[in-house]
């Protein structure tokens, strides 16, 4: 259905194809841990915007982004960002490492708008069903440049 409601005619002599992408990807997604321990986590915000000041070597600068998913877990914040690349269970770890940046980002803008601290930033690889949590240490400002 939601394929019928959104697929532009464009796409429609490719439609078979998008709907097997979209079935292992969230087929994957759905039977795995990571969806079972948001399933019992508190949604507080989804695709949130996010525009930040930012002073990157002396020069103002406006961050941008959207944050994927803000939710709440046994009384910890947590904010994720959904992956939906090609890996296998080994090279989870090493794929989330060039994200540490985002993660600095987005969780200082929670921290600021919200004024609360952040549990920890995961990345949620829907194909692999898989987490990855990064821990991130507040700094009021993280490496960007």
């Amino acid at each position: 259905q939601l394929v019928d409601r959104t697929l532009g005619r464009e796409f429609q002599p490719v439609r078979a194809e998008i709907e097997a992408e979209l079935s292992e990807i969230l087929g994957n997604f759905f039977s795995s841990r990571a969806y079972a321990d948001l399933a019992q986590a508190r949604v507080l915000g989804r695709e949130v915007p996010l525009l930040m000041p930012w002073n990157c070597q002396g020069q103002g600068q406006i961050m941008e982004g959207v944050i994927d998913l803000i939710y709440e877990k046994d009384g910890l914040l947590y904010l994720a960002d959904y992956k939906t690349d090609r890996l296998l269970g080994r090279e989870l770890d090493q794929a989330a490492a060039p994200y540490r940046q985002q993660a600095e980002i987005y969780c200082e803008a929670a921290r600021r708008s919200l004024g609360r601290e952040v549990a920890a930033f995961k990345l949620i690889f829907l194909r692999a069903g898989a987490a990855v949590e990064l821990k991130v240490e507040r700094n009021p400002q993280p490496t960007l440049c």
